[in-house]
């Protein structure tokens, strides 16, 4: 009874470090994928998170989570999940702009 445990344990960790290594390579094959627009869509790339929003813009997330609730930077939503299109925070970016400096 013991011996079938130990090997029913030997079985389950060889089979978790399998699909660890599994997953690994499927982590690095993504990573080394290089990000494109889809020409074809028209689209201008993946979906950004907040925080991808924020560090485009070198902005605290919170401060992009405040643009968000005022209505200035428009996001798609997924249950919990916000999503901003790229050409949403591009055409934000262009309407921010401001010549001189003034406000």
């Amino acid at each position: 009874m013991e011996m079938q445990k130990g090997r029913d344990l030997f079985e389950a960790a060889a089979t978790l470090q399998a699909l660890a290594l599994d997953l690994a390579t499927a982590a690095k094959q993504l990573e080394a994928r290089p990000e494109r627009a889809d020409e074809e869509d028209g689209e201008a790339g993946p979906l950004l998170n907040v925080r991808d929003v924020a560090e485009r813009l070198r902005l605290p997330r919170s401060s992009v989570y405040m643009l968000i609730q005022r209505g200035e930077l428009p996001v798609v939503r997924f249950g919990k999940a916000l999503r901003v299109l790229p050409q949403d925070l591009e055409a934000y970016v262009a309407a921010s702009r401001s010549v001189g400096g003034g406000r």
